[in-house]
């Protein structure tokens, strides 16, 4: 069987950005990022992994902000991701906003599913926002 995925970000709130705006002072947004496969949304945060079955696309979430470049299909199915992040073992907490955080997880779930190649083109991305 086939499954679509997409990256999705949202704006973090003001406090998140002014607590970043002394590391990064140009103005830019700074982004919470999801996972979406199928209609299950996949999340990393502070309080560790979690997973939105029937989440669809969230209207939290504008799954377009980061272009058509961070979607596409495999065939590692929704359940499948859920174990490969439960047995890594990377994703029960721990968060970090500078080395480990939202965008590292999604980075995680691109390769999981086997779509690492995005990979240099998010790395790109995400410098362009912090020059």
């Amino acid at each position: 069987m086939t499954y679509r995925f997409r990256v999705g970000t949202r704006p973090l709130g003001a406090i998140a950005q002014g607590a970043l705006s002394v590391v990064c002072p140009k103005a830019y947004t700074v982004s919470h990022a999801a996972f979406l496969i199928n209609t299950d949304l996949f999340e990393y945060g502070p309080g560790g992994f979690h997973r939105r079955a029937g989440a669809g696309r969230d209207a939290s979430f504008n799954w377009d902000q980061l272009g058509s470049h961070l979607n596409g299909t495999t065939h590692v199915s929704p359940d499948q991701l859920d174990d490969a992040i439960r047995r890594s073992g990377e994703w029960g907490g721990g968060y970090n906003v500078y080395t480990h955080n939202c965008h590292h997880f999604v980075q995680y779930c691109l390769k999981a599913v086997g779509a690492g190649f995005f990979f240099d083109g998010y790395n790109q991305h995400l410098m362009r926002i912090f020059k």
